[in-house]
């Protein structure tokens, strides 16, 4: 059921980033709460606590950049829920595919701009992916 959830969440705030490019906040605080619901039921503090540190951990990387308007404040607080589902681990293996997937997203615009600056780009799909893959591919 948590795998389903996370998935469901996962593809809401893609669609949702797609069609509008931005991550409704009331998305983000379903899945954060369903993150939170589900470490909780596991009862192991361990796990609540390390789910609870990913979420912070993200907020304090990626609030500089934030700050530099390199990155919304939507595209954090989704992947601030979704490290409450996937922890530090998950959380670690996953951003080289984060950022290999926002590469491959980005090389079409940036080839056809000639250009690094002014590309934007749909961030929760690339987050997502990273996040799949970090979570099913084990190398």
């Amino acid at each position: 059921m948590r795998e389903f959830v996370f998935l469901l969440f996962l593809t809401a705030a893609s669609f949702s980033d797609i069609r509008y490019h931005k991550i409704d906040n009331a998305l983000n605080l379903a899945g954060g709460l369903a993150g939170t619901a589900f470490l909780i039921l596991t009862g192991d503090i361990q796990s609540i606590l390390d789910g609870l540190y990913a979420s912070g951990l993200v907020f304090l990387c990626l609030v500089l950049l934030f700050a530099m308007r390199l990155v919304g404040a939507g595209d954090i607080k989704f992947l601030m829920a979704a490290s409450l589902f996937t922890g530090t681990s998950i959380l670690f293996s996953s951003v080289p595919y984060m950022i290999s997937s926002a590469i491959l997203i980005t090389f079409p615009s940036i080839i056809k701009k000639r250009s690094f600056l002014g590309i934007s780009f749909p961030a929760a799909v690339p987050i997502s992916t990273g996040l799949l893959c970090g979570l099913y591919i084990r190398l």
